[in-house]
């Protein structure tokens, strides 16, 4: 697997982080089928952060058949849809979302959430998401499956 694509980290005394850089409706259908077959934890607290020129509704019906809570926000970019955006996405697929303002944030309040029994918190929705949030988690885990951790996250989306 590539960095950025169903990367699992472990983070002592927290919920795992799972990342992938799922940024259109197809992506996101193959991430929530890897949540509930290869990845199944009792509980997934999703961090989604997505750029405003992809399908923003499509992605978000994807994810939200794989999240047991969600918590919205943008990454550090100028092509960043608003989390308030994504918000009401989530509202109008018959869900509610937590926002953070920016990647830090939402992984805090989704590791937060998340807590630590049988539960995983996942970052997509773009690559800028994930690439913030692997910087962070990166500090301070494990990759699961053995590999060394890379810098970056090669090309965005």
């Amino acid at each position: 697997r590539s960095p950025g694509r169903l990367e699992l980290f472990h983070r002592p005394g927290r919920a795992p982080v799972l990342l992938d850089g799922a940024h259109n409706p197809d992506g996101a259908r193959a991430l929530a089928a890897a949540l509930r077959g290869e990845f199944p934890f009792r509980r997934r607290v999703v961090v989604l952060g997505v750029m405003g020129d992809k399908d923003v509704d499509g992605i978000v019906g994807e994810v939200l058949g794989a999240a047991d809570a969600v918590v919205v926000t943008q990454p550090a970019s100028n092509r960043a849809a608003p989390a308030d955006r994504l918000a009401k996405a989530v509202r109008l697929a018959g869900r509610t979302a937590l926002t953070a303002v920016d990647v830090p944030a939402a992984l805090a309040l989704a590791s937060e959430l998340a807590g630590e029994d049988d539960a995983v918190v996942v970052v997509t929705g773009s690559l800028y998401t994930v690439g913030e949030a692997r910087e962070i988690v990166g500090r301070d885990a494990v990759r699961l499956d053995g590999r060394p951790r890379h810098g970056g996250t090669g090309s965005r989306a």
